[in-house]
This record gives structure tokens, C-alpha cells and sequence, in this order.
């Protein structure tokens, strides 16, 4: 998951009772219920047709990524 958000890579994973909810409030991943995988498959297919979809939530992704996962983000917080 780091992985592709910090390379603006567009991130399909599912949501359901353990999903912490920065994934929810962020709107940087799709997120289909888990357990449907037609959801899922269709969130899939619509990235796939969709280039600009893919550079959005690419560019969310990323920008989330630096805002509350990147290495300084961690150090800082751990300093405190």
C-alpha cells in the first residue's frame, strides 16, 4: 500500500468493520465493501478505463502519503 501511494499508483482495497478510518475520511483509495468482489472487480475495470480516475486518485494517494506517512512525518511524530 505505501508502495503505490508514494509512486501516485491508484489503490483498490476493501472497506469493512476493521478499516481505520483515515482510508474513508482521505478518499485517496477506492474503497468497495469487502467480501463483494464484484465490487471490487468493477473498481478495478474502472480505473482501467479511466486515465484521468487513475492520475486522481493517484495524485490523493501521494499527497495522503505525504501528509501522514512519509519518513520525516514518522520521525516527527515520534519525537514528540
Amino acid at each position: 500500500m505505501m508502495a503505490a501511494l508514494t509512486t501516485g499508483v491508484p489503490v483498490v482495497t476493501t472497506s469493512g468493520p476493521l478499516t481505520e478510518s483515515i482510508w474513508m475520511e482521505s478518499n485517496a483509495v477506492a474503497l468497495p465493501q469487502a467480501g463483494n468482489p464484484a465490487a471490487i472487480a468493477g473498481e478495478v475495470v474502472r480505473f482501467a478505463e479511466d486515465a484521468a480516475r487513475r492520475a486522481d486518485y493517484g495524485a490523493r494517494g501521494r499527497r495522503l502519503y505525504d501528509e501522514q506517512f512519509a519518513l520525516c512525518v514518522t520521525l516527527s511524530r515520534l519525537r514528540r
